[in-house]
């Protein structure tokens, strides 16, 4: 089926390079308007083409470090200095070519599909409109809830979809129609896309802050800046 309304309609992508990817496309009235769970990054194009949503927002770097020497990109780093956790992306190409950047180089495959479907990589802090955006759903839960989660959330992964599963809710969105696992509950994976085209709404609505640098950015809702605090308690 054929959607249209560039401005109504984000997608979110969550990366992973054993489990594919994880897609959702949401409205601007929060509602999920269909998820897709083990995509592969070559099919991002067809559906960006069918849906043509305003924006696209992707769980990963667009690749290595592009500071000659540096071990974290300036994004990451600004979002570490705030208190928010981020794996560090180096330029070192010995260090990049690791295994443990294989889903970077999922992420990459993921942007150059986006690219070819009409929509580039953000150049500047304020484009976003019909552009790839990186973007990170756990700092974007973290600037829904105001705080980081508390101690040993994200140790679980019941846990840790709970409370990011909450965090959607409390943003107004209805998480009816995420793909599910096999106990028909909503997968972390699925709950991340969500969490990834939330933030493009964010964006298009203009309520966004853009961390990093001239074409390495990481895109989060609202303009808090930190330093956040751990919220006390324990999530069930």
């Amino acid at each position: 089926m054929m959607l249209t309304g560039r401005d109504r309609l984000a997608m979110g992508i969550d990366v992973s390079a054993n489990r594919g990817l994880d897609v959702v496309v949401m409205a601007a009235d929060r509602t999920i308007v269909w998820a897709r769970d083990r995509v592969e990054p070559e099919d991002v194009e067809a559906m960006l083409r069918e849906c043509e949503p305003g924006v696209v927002g992707i769980d990963s770097p667009p690749g290595p470090g592009t500071e000659p020497g540096r071990r974290t990109r300036r994004c990451e780093q600004q979002l570490q200095e705030m208190g928010i956790n981020i794996f560090s992306t180096p330029s070192d190409s010995d260090q990049y070519a690791t295994a443990f950047y294989d889903w970077v180089r999922v992420g990459a495959r993921t942007f150059e599909a986006a690219a070819r479907a009409g929509y580039p990589r953000q150049e500047q802090a304020d484009e976003v409109e019909l552009r790839a955006l990186e973007v990170f759903p756990h700092a974007t839960d973290v600037a829904i809830r105001g705080c980081l989660p508390p101690a040993g959330t994200s140790k679980r992964t019941t846990t840790k979809r709970a409370w990011r599963l909450e965090s959607l809710r409390m943003a107004g969105v209805d998480p009816t129609g995420l793909c599910v696992n096999t106990r028909r509950v909503e997968t972390l994976d699925s709950i991340d896309a969500a969490l990834a085209a939330l933030t493009g709404l964010f964006a298009l609505e203009g309520d966004f802050t853009a961390y990093g640098m001239a074409g390495d950015w990481v895109v989060l809702p609202g303009t808090t800046t930190g330093p956040f605090r751990r919220r006390g308690g324990r999530v069930r």
